[in-house]
């Protein structure tokens, strides 16, 4: 349920600065989960069809604002091009509480659907933003969603998002 879903903005080990819960989720048309083809005991993240990654995507539409978190804005042109430098940040799951970051990866392979980058991606990094720096100021790109075979990071490039609507609507 969307109640259970707390979105916590700002997180720095014991501190963070804003706390929300969903209202509603998102997902595009035609998603269903496609969960592991078989469940692997020694890995914390398992294999799924390369396919499923292009629908891995949802939005969540918080309850109330968080006026003290900034608002980053999207990416609104094709800049996201192969040997595109980039910036992916996350909270992995060897340090959930402490934001990390790989200010030194690249675009390295695109089809209609996602994008492949080298950024250093460690497990619970799915959902991060990968940014591009533009004129001193970080744009959201597009959305980690995993990782090909440990030689790649999958992400889902905004400007190829599934039919959702980026808006703060709730069905």
């Amino acid at each position: 349920p969307s109640k259970d879903i707390h979105f916590v903005a700002g997180v720095s080990r014991d501190k963070f600065i804003g706390h929300s819960v969903a209202r509603c989720l998102k997902f595009p048309d035609g998603f269903h989960y496609s969960g592991p083809q078989k469940l692997l005991l020694t890995l914390p993240a398992q294999p799924v069809t390369f396919e499923s990654f292009k629908l891995d995507v949802a939005l969540i539409v918080l309850a109330d604002d968080i006026p003290e978190a900034a608002v980053m804005k999207l990416l609104d042109h094709d800049a996201l091009k192969i040997g595109a430098s980039l910036i992916q940040a996350s909270y992995p799951i060897d340090r959930r509480y402490q934001l990390t970051g790989d200010t030194t990866c690249k675009a390295i392979w695109q089809d209609a659907n996602l994008l492949a980058t080298n950024c250093d991606t460690r497990t619970g990094s799915s959902g991060g933003p990968i940014l591009i720096e533009e004129n001193g100021a970080k744009r959201l790109a597009a959305v980690s969603v995993g990782v090909f075979e440990k030689s790649a990071t999958i992400a889902v490039p905004l400007d190829r998002w599934p039919a959702i609507p980026l808006n703060a609507e709730c069905p």
